[in-house]
């Protein structure tokens, strides 16, 4: 069953390359703009970090995710992906987070090609935290003592159902009430499940403190959060990334995330523990994920490892994960992927520019950021210098904070031509106008937390330009 001990040198040297070489192509192609790479820039960058975690879990204790526990890997990376979808699907309502740059979908190989994206992507949210808290307990960071035995301590008999109650309170008031108490769904999740996990003997964080346990539940809380600084720094430098759009704290941002969210993190770990040990007992025989010497209170496992149900209930985990992928295209996200073409002062010279080897937006605004490379693309492609400033203050326009060709096209038509010309704007009476202009040309207006996030990033964008000079 893929529980045999692997040779540690040989096999943490494979991992720790496999993931140092895929950061390198992930950062090389995100830098040179190579589509292909940088368009999934994430996937790239999250699984490097994933295999170089996983090396040094080998090297230091011989067991990992990807080896001595590889036999849960596809539970693992399917039901991370359904677990997500639960909250993309809750965000329907939340509205706390859009995508922008996205695949543009235009025929049967592009759904494709973002369908495993998605999954992808998705899939390391279980095995991303995990590996760090496995990570965390390979440098013996709070670990339980193997001198002393954990103290074992009784639990009211009251404080599963308690915490049920509150679960369910935290999780209802968030979607009654979406606007102010969305971030109490983070957790909730915890408090409603992991009850219904302890009674059954299942791997449970009740378990652990009734076992005198409460490292683990510590560690756990690191790994949340050191998961989620490392997503949200990859997120910051991704073309297709996520934005939060969380009202009132727009200006009080580390990367693209509220500074106050980043206490999400820890809890959306204890909600992804507590989800796979639903999930494991019924889908595979309650089985374990963490490296035995991390559990002090065990579950208990059935005696045949049987994958047969976890192979049944896949097909419906896949319609869940299309329904609610097409119920949130045209809610959550913001804009695809910024073509040439669509960038109006360069629409004509699109071809000649695709013949000096600059195919995408992206790469033409770094070429302009280069005094010398400027001017030689402004003479041959016989741009005044006027011409030049405008192109270049049109494309950073349209690829900031991913507003993209639709909505810049709306902005210039309002006169809005430069990143600063939005930090002079109002959000409320500039969406207004855009709602206005969006219905006159007959298409979807951006939504007022977008605007906000716009203007209000333009400001911050105004005052870090001031300070460089």
């Amino acid at each position: 069953m893929g529980t045999a001990k692997p040779p540690a040198a040989r096999t943490a040297l494979l991992l720790t390359s496999a993931g140092a070489a895929l950061l390198a192509l992930g950062i090389w192609g995100r830098a040179a703009d190579v589509v292909w790479i940088s368009q999934s820039f994430y996937i790239y960058a999250w699984w490097a970090w994933i295999l170089l975690l996983d090396g040094f879990c080998v090297w230091r204790r011989r067991s990992s995710l990807l080896t001595t526990r590889r036999h849960l890997l596809g539970l693992l990376a399917t039901s991370s992906v359904t677990f997500w979808f639960v909250f993309e699907a809750l965000n329907l309502r939340f509205a706390n987070w859009y995508y922008v740059g996205t695949f543009e979908l235009d025929g049967l190989e592009t759904y494709v090609g973002a369908g495993l994206f998605t999954a992808a992507a998705f899939s390391t949210v279980f095995i991303g935290m995990f590996e760090v808290f496995d990570a965390l307990g390979a440098a013996n960071v709070l670990t339980h003592s193997k001198d002393k035995a954990p103290t074992p301590r009784a639990l009211p008999s009251w404080l599963p159902g308690a915490l049920q109650l509150l679960g369910l309170a935290m999780a209802l008031a968030a979607i009654v009430f979406p606007f102010y108490l969305a971030p109490l769904i983070w957790g909730s999740l915890t408090f409603l499940i992991d009850p219904w996990n302890y009674r059954r003997g299942n791997r449970s964080l009740l378990r652990d403190f009734e076992a005198g346990d409460g490292r683990a539940v510590a560690r756990l809380f690191l790994a949340g959060l050191i998961s989620g600084l490392v997503w949200e720094s990859l997120n910051f430098i991704a073309p297709m990334k996520w934005i939060y759009t969380v009202r009132g704290l727009e200006n009080l941002k580390l990367f693209e995330m509220p500074m106050l969210g980043f206490l999400g993190f820890p809890a959306l770990a204890f909600d992804a523990v507590t989800a796979f040990s639903l999930m494991s007992y019924f889908l595979c025989g309650n089985r374990a994920w963490e490296h035995p010497s991390d559990l002090v209170a065990k579950s208990h496992a059935a005696t045949d490892f049987d994958m047969r149900r976890y192979w049944r209930t896949l097909p419906l985990q896949v319609l869940f994960w299309i329904g609610t992928t097409i119920a949130l295209m045209p809610i959550s996200i913001g804009s695809i992927r910024l073509r040439l073409e669509r960038v109006p002062l360069v629409a004509t010279d699109a071809h000649q520019l695709e013949a000096m080897s600059i195919r995408w937006p992206r790469q033409l605004q770094a070429a302009l950021e280069e005094p010398a490379r400027a001017a030689d693309l402004a003479r041959q492609l016989k741009w005044t210098p006027d011409q030049t400033s405008a192109v270049r203050d049109e494309l950073d326009l349209y690829l900031f904070k991913g507003i993209g060709s639709t909505f810049g096209d709306l902005l210039e038509q309002q006169g809005i031509r430069r990143v600063d010309d939005l930090a002079t704007q109002d959000p409320t009476k500039l969406h207004l106008a855009l709602v206005q202009l969006a219905a006159e040309v007959g298409i979807k207006p951006p939504r007022l937390d977008w605007v906000r996030v716009w203007v209000l990033a333009s400001r911050s964008h105004g005052v870090l330009l001031r300070n460089d000079r």
